[in-house]
């Protein structure tokens, strides 16, 4: 279980972070004014906070393995849309904040499965490992990234690799303890 939580963290925060770092940078280029960028890093910002409170007064009452598994998918979604409609600025913002809304998500998540799912003795250990291998995701996800962009030359790549990253999330956390 604690290698299932640990993959799943490093796909999972590789890809939100990698994006929230380089989103910016992808919407430049395709000639977005900076006001409008800022604009939209805004509107994440607060989807992002939004996402967080609604999620938190209902949580308790949900199954957290799958609540993670659709909170990647959104993430998906909201890439997916940033990838194949880069030029059209209503599609860029509704994207930025269906990936805004479960910015976050990955990082409050696994706290909560691993409190139902292991013994309370273990739980320490349990969330020091994740965070620990989730924490060196988020210093190499924009950096991967950054070496997509550079090598392609723009952002599709690097919105593949989130992606990818988020699916491989969503398919993990959905595996059960020993599984």
């Amino acid at each position: 279980m604690t290698e299932t939580m640990t993959d799943r963290d490093v796909d999972g925060v590789g890809g939100e972070v990698g994006q929230a770092a380089r989103g910016d940078d992808a919407e430049l280029d395709v000639g977005m004014a900076r006001a409008a960028v800022a604009e939209q890093v805004a509107e994440t910002s607060v989807a992002a906070m939004t996402g967080r409170i609604g999620l938190g007064l209902v949580i308790d009452r949900l199954n957290q393995r799958i609540t993670s598994a659709v909170s990647f998918a959104s993430q998906v979604a909201g890439l997916a849309s940033m990838l194949v409609l880069p030029d059209t600025p209503i599609v860029l913002a509704i994207g930025c904040v269906v990936f805004g809304l479960s910015v976050g998500n990955v990082i409050t998540l696994p706290s909560l499965i691993v409190q139902r799912e292991f013994a309370a003795r273990s739980f320490g250990l349990v969330i020091g490992l994740s965070s620990t291998i989730g924490y060196v995701a988020l210093a190499f996800g924009p950096v991967l990234l950054g070496v997509a962009r550079d090598v392609t030359g723009g952002y599709g790549l690097a919105l593949g690799i989130c992606i990818a990253l988020q699916l491989a999330a969503a398919a993990l956390v959905l595996l059960k303890r020993g599984a």
